[in-house]
């Protein structure tokens, strides 16, 4: 059984409904599910020792000079 999703409910709520679907066995329309929205594919390692660094380098603090 599955509970149904209020008018108040937000987008986790309909995630949570959607995947106790398709735990449940029901064939979800995943193209009409996320139809009108964009997607952008990035590049990541294609596994996890990949030595390859995915983030933003620190900026130096500034230096205080005094007066």
């Amino acid at each position: 059984m599955l509970s149904s999703l209020g008018a108040s409910q937000d987008d986790d709520g309909f995630t949570e409904a959607v995947a106790g679907a398709y735990e449940a066995g029901l064939a979800i329309s995943f193209a009409g599910l996320f139809a009108g929205e964009t997607r952008s594919r990035v590049s990541l390692p294609s596994y996890p020792f990949q030595r390859r660094r995915h983030w933003i380098e620190a900026r130096p603090a500034p230096s205080v000079v005094e007066r």
